[in-house]
Order: C-alpha cells, then structure tokens, then sequence
C-alpha cells in the first residue's frame, strides 16, 4: 500500500506502466537507489543535438510540401 491508500497495482495501472516496474522503482527509492539512476548517461553531443535539429526540420518541410500539394490541386481544380 502506498502513502496516498492505492495499492501498487493501482497506482501502476493509472500511471500506464507495468506493477513489476513500479515495484522496482520503489524499492530503488527506499534503498536510496533511486537518484543514482541516469548520473552515468552523457549529455547529447553535437552530433545528436544536429540530428534532433534536421529532424525537426524535416518534418516541417514535409508537412509544408504537402500543404502545398493541396493548395496546388484546390487552384488547378478552381481554375477549370
């Protein structure tokens, strides 16, 4: 049982993730585990960061090209 009464089947299904993954989260927690997690991943590098840039971008070029696509048939559909 948690301090909120919910039981950690409870919690889990309402928070959409596995019991068996909460379960490990709260004993890492009371083992004073939990704030190790995540101190050994590096920072993104330039590399990454780029790559998460230019894939923005594309996905905004390929919505306005497909925007463009429909205004080109709305026009050519009005103009007959």
């Amino acid at each position: 049982m948690l301090s909120n009464g919910l039981t950690t089947s409870e919690a889990a299904r309402w928070l959409s993730i596995s019991a068996k993954t909460l379960s490990n989260w709260i004993l890492l927690a009371l083992e004073r585990k939990l704030v190790l997690i995540g101190q050994n991943q590096a920072s993104p590098c330039d590399a990454e960061m780029g790559l998460v840039r230019v894939k923005r971008e594309l996905a905004e070029v390929n919505m306005q090209r497909s925007l463009l696509k429909k205004f080109a048939a709305y026009f050519a559909k009005q103009s007959q």
